[in-house]
């Protein structure tokens, strides 16, 4: 305690924490408050604003390990058995949401983009090893009228054609851009690319 103030209050058995945990600022406002099950975090955790009160993050344990819906800054995470499936999150300056998928080693797979009410898909990236991988495709807006690329990635690096279109008025501009691999001493590097520019 200071200066009277309950800091912690946690409950034991056989010299480990079990049961109802509850720790509180020093200015009395409530902190953290979770449960334990043999020294383990078991349970709903959730960690409040110091100056609000209000809930700032969300988190699920299953005998130590990371379990269910977490909700922090980073957005909406699922877990199973301690590994992390799925992660939503919104952008702040659009409200538009992207999907991360994981795989069983917590390596990013996939990511979904979404409009703001989450009805109308604006993009899709592949990823394998850590890199982007496979196909690719975004709609972006500008001055409300839709601009799309679509093209490949191999290991990190754009391949291939890539097609990109916006309406422009009653026209709508159509370009291409055909990437070329280089490698340096055996190294793949930034591929160079041709450029058509046409309206369809």
């Amino acid at each position: 305690t200071k200066k009277g103030t309950r800091v912690i209050r946690a409950e034991f058995a056989r010299g480990k924490l079990h049961g109802e945990f509850c720790s509180w600022f020093t200015s009395g406002q409530v902190r953290e408050t979770g449960r334990y099950y043999r020294g383990q975090k078991d349970g709903v955790w959730e960690l409040c604003d110091q100056f609000t009160g209000k809930v700032k993050t969300h988190e699920e344990y299953e005998r130590g390990q990371k379990s269910g819906i977490w909700l922090s800054n980073r957005g909406r995470e699922h877990f199973h058995n301690g590994k992390l499936l799925l992660r939503e999150r919104a952008e702040s300056y659009t409200g538009n949401w992207a999907i991360e998928e994981y795989d069983a080693n917590e390596k990013l797979q996939l990511i979904t983009y979404w409009n703001k009410a989450r009805d109308q898909q604006l993009g899709v990236d592949h990823f394998a090893a850590g890199h982007r991988h496979g196909s690719w495709y975004r709609v972006e807006f500008e001055d409300q009228r839709p601009f799309v690329s679509r093209g490949q990635w191999l290991n990190g690096l754009p391949s291939g054609e890539w097609v990109y279109e916006r309406e422009d008025g009653p026209t709508k501009k159509h370009g291409l851009k055909v990437f070329t691999a280089i490698t340096v001493n055996g190294e793949p590097v930034q591929p160079t690319y041709s450029l058509e520019d046409s309206v369809m």
